[in-house]
């Protein structure tokens, strides 16, 4: 007798979730590989989570005052790198002429030896299409005397797309 075996493709947001969750276990044993022990910063923790504060309060001076001089941002869904914080400045200030109602909601936040990684919510309404939507991301984030000196920044734009209608839904 001879059996039939079908399989499902996971879903672009179980692909996401799996992602999300080994980035989170690479960092976190990264940290863990560290011979030296540094306590984790409570200090590290606020400026993440004020990062996503300025990014919802839509002033681009807020998210880049942030970042060290020399910091480097990564928007790795968009391929868009920014050197420094005059250019993060230019790349948040775009962000908001493109979207207005920006609110970022941090999921949570892990922090060790100087690293971090933010899970997060994005939602914000096409200014163009005058359509919402809302994703989930996570963020890589390295921290420098209490400024972020790298961040990159992960998330499910085709789901962004398929929500302002742009490509179609998903079949599952």
């Amino acid at each position: 007798m001879n059996k039939t075996i079908v399989t499902r493709r996971p879903t672009n947001s179980t692909f996401a979730l799996v992602t999300s969750m080994m980035i989170l276990l690479a960092v976190a044993m990264s940290g863990a590989a560290q011979t030296r022990s540094k306590s984790v910063s409570s200090t590290d923790k606020k400026v993440i989570a004020q990062l996503y504060a300025a990014w919802s309060s839509s002033d681009p001076d807020k998210v880049a005052n942030l970042f060290t001089e020399n910091a480097v941002y990564e928007d790795v869904t968009a391929a868009h790198v920014s050197r420094g914080k005059a250019e993060v400045r230019k790349w948040a200030a775009g962000g908001f002429g493109v979207f207005e109602n920006f609110k970022m909601e941090v999921s949570s936040i892990f922090v060790q030896n100087g690293r971090g990684v933010a899970e997060w919510v994005w939602s914000a309404t096409d200014k163009k299409l005058n359509k919402s939507f809302s994703l989930r991301g996570v963020s890589i984030i390295e921290l420098r005397g209490g400024k972020i000196a790298s961040c990159r920044d992960y998330y499910d734009f085709l789901g962004a797309m398929r929500q302002l209608g742009l490509v179609p839904p998903d079949k599952e």
